[in-house]
C-alpha cells in the first residue's frame, strides 16, 4: 500500500504538470496580446486597451504565482519520492514555472507603469525607463525558454534510460501534448516495475526490525526504566523504523539516523493525529536512545550518533514552531506553516 502511494504521487505530479500547462498557455497568450500592441506603446494612447492588458496580466500573474506556491507545497510534501533523475525532472519544472512567474511580474510592473504615465501625465519622467525595462523582460523570457529546454532534456534523458519501456514513443509526433503523455507513460511503467522489489525489501526489513526492537526493549530494561517509559520508547521507534523509513523507500533502521529532521519537522506533524510539541520532544528522546543502542551494537558509527544529536539540538525550536503554526487555525496558508 505504501508503494502504491508513491505510484499515485507520480500520477498526481503528471496532473500537476497538466494544470501548469494550462496556466502557462494563458501566460503566453496574454504575453502575445501585449506584443501585438508593439510593446504596449500603442496602449499609451488608449487607456481602455491598456487597462485590459493590465487586468489580463494581473490575473495570469496571480494564477501562476498561486500555482508556483502549490507546486512548492506538493514538492515539500513528496520530496522523498523525487530522487535521482526524477528530482532533476521536478526541479527543472519548478525553475521553469518560477521563471514564468518572474516574467509575468516584470511585464505587469511595466504595464502598470505605462498606465501611470497615461493617467498622471508624467510620461517624460518615465519614458527613458521603458526601453531598459523591456530589454530586461526579454532577457528574463530568454532565461525562461532555457528552462523549458532543460526540462525537455531531462524528459529525453528519462526516455533514453528506459527505452524498452516506451512502447509508443516512436509513433508519437513531437507536440507538447504528446510529449507530456510520453513522460507520463515512462514514469508509470517505471514505478510499476519497481513495485514488487520494493514490497519484498520492506518485508525483509520489517522482519529484521522486529528482532531489532526486541533487543532494544531488552536494552531499555537493563537501564531500569519504568515499563510505561519502555513501552513509549518502543512505540515511538516502531513508528519511525516501520512506518516513516518505509513510507516511500526501503530504508533500514541503521541508515535512517539523519532522516529525523524530515520526520519530526514535517512527517510526524502532518501524518499523526497525536502530534504536539510534547510528543515531538518525546519522540526525539526515544530516537536518541535507539540510535545510542545501535551505536553500542556497532551498527552505526559515533559520527552518525553525534550528527543525530546535533540535528535534534539545532532543529528542535523550528520543529516546535512548525507544530504550533500547524495547530494555529488562523493560519490558512500551508506555505506559511512549512516556512515556504
Amino acid at each position: 500500500m505504501v508503494k502504491m502511494q508513491k505510484f499515485n504521487t507520480f500520477k498526481e505530479f503528471n496532473k500537476v504538470i497538466g494544470r501548469g500547462e494550462d496556466k502557462l498557455k494563458k501566460f503566453h497568450a496574454a504575453r502575445g496580446n501585449i506584443d501585438n500592441f508593439r510593446r504596449v506603446i500603442h496602449a499609451i494612447f488608449d487607456k481602455s486597451v491598456y487597462q485590459k492588458c493590465v487586468d489580463e496580466l494581473k490575473i495570469v500573474h496571480e494564477e501562476l504565482s498561486a500555482f508556483e506556491k502549490d507546486l512548492k507545497i506538493f514538492y515539500t510534501e513528496n520530496a522523498r519520492f523525487f530522487t535521482g533523475i526524477m528530482n532533476q525532472y521536478i526541479k527543472s519544472y519548478m525553475k521553469y514555472i518560477h521563471a514564468a512567474v518572474n516574467v509575468s511580474e516584470k511585464r505587469l510592473i511595466l504595464q502598470q507603469l505605462i498606465l501611470d504615465i497615461k493617467v498622471n501625465k508624467i510620461m517624460k519622467e518615465y519614458q527613458s525607463e521603458i526601453p531598459a525595462m523591456i530589454e530586461n523582460i526579454n532577457k528574463s523570457y530568454d532565461q525562461c525558454r532555457l528552462y523549458v529546454v532543460s526540462f525537455n532534456q531531462v524528459a529525453e534523458k528519462i526516455k533514453s534510460i528506459l527505452p524498452n519501456q516506451i512502447t509508443r514513443s516512436r509513433n508519437m509526433a513531437a507536440s507538447g501534448k504528446q510529449n507530456y503523455k510520453e513522460r507520463k507513460h515512462i514514469i508509470m511503467r517505471k514505478e510499476m516495475d519497481e513495485y514488487e522489489k520494493y514490497e519484498a525489501d520492506c518485508e525483509k526489513i520489517r522482519k529484521d526490525n522486529d528482532k531489532l526492537l526486541e533487543k532494544f526493549e531488552a536494552w531499555l530494561q537493563k537501564l531500569k526504566l519504568k515499563n510505561k517509559t519502555i513501552r513509549a520508547h518502543f512505540q515511538n521507534v516502531d513508528l519511525y523504523i516501520n512506518d516513516f523509513l518505509l513510507y516511500d523507500d526501503a530504508v533500514e533502521a541503521k541508515d535512517g539516523a539523519l532522516d529525523i529532521g524530515m520526520f519530526l519537522g514535517y512527517w510526524f506533524i502532518k501524518k499523526t493525529t497525536w502530534a504536539s510539541p510534547a510528543q515531538i520532544r518525546k519522540n526525539a528522546a526515544s530516537l536518541k536512545k535507539f540510535y545510542t543502542f545501535l551505536f553500542e551494537k556497532k551498527m552505526i558509527d559515533k559520527q552518525e550518533l553525534d550528527d543525530l544529536k546535533a540535528i535534534i539540538k539545532e532543529e528542535m525550536p523550528e520543529w516546535i514552531a512548525t507544530m504550533k503554526r500547524y495547530d494555529d487555525q488562523s493560519i490558512t496558508d500551508m506555505g506559511e506553516v512549512w516556512g515556504l
